[in-house]
């Protein structure tokens, strides 16, 4: 499960589209059975630390750039992320989202009233009920009956690791397309680097 707690911290609105890592912390430690990724490529020392210390895995200089975290969501089974670039990358692709929305100044594309989104099928929303207050949708997404569906639906997708793997990328994509691979269990990777081939 790849996270992103936080919007670009240069933006006057990121105070209120994020959350403190140390609310995505909280929801990572009531589920340590899962493997989870950061996906804040942007995190500060302590929030890094905040989330690493949760049990959050964190590879510092892997994602450069949105096609670094496209290959690295590529190979999650869902992505929890404000309403922020990582989200919407992962909703462009079809992956599994999660998105804890706040109660002021939402963007349009989420509308009003509604838990699903029609720019991304793959997206479930998890409105705030009230300004400034993340328990209501971190608390639905804990919920028995949301991670139930999570777990259900990593099962099913669990891979057989024992085929060799042939990945074909280039640079940074490929490798981090090929250490996620290995993370998976994967014991024989192919990595061809079109870069190199040029």
């Amino acid at each position: 499960i790849g996270v992103a707690w936080s919007g670009r911290k240069d933006s006057w609105i990121n105070q209120h589209k994020s959350m403190p890592a140390s609310t995505m912390a909280d929801l990572v430690r009531k589920f340590p059975e899962h493997q989870w990724i950061n996906l804040q490529v942007d995190a500060s020392a302590e929030d890094e630390e905040i989330i690493r210390s949760a049990g959050v895995e964190c590879y510092p200089g892997t994602i450069g750039d949105f096609a670094d975290t496209a290959a690295l969501m590529h190979h999650l089974d869902l992505v929890i992320s404000v309403d922020t670039a990582a989200a919407h990358l992962a909703g462009a692709m079809g992956r599994p989202l999660w998105i804890p929305l706040n109660a002021y100044g939402p963007c349009w594309r989420w509308l009003e009233k509604r838990d699903d989104s029609p720019w991304y099928s793959s997206a479930r929303l998890f409105r705030q009920e009230s300004y400034g207050d993340w328990s209501a949708p971190m608390s639905k997404i804990a919920g028995e009956q949301a991670m139930k569906k999570a777990h259900e639906f990593m099962n099913i997708n669990k891979v057989d690791t024992t085929h060799t793997v042939t990945i074909i990328g280039v640079g940074n994509v490929g490798k981090a397309a090929a250490f996620t691979a290995q993370e998976l269990g994967y014991k024989n990777i192919n990595l061809i680097d079109k870069r190199s081939e040029e």
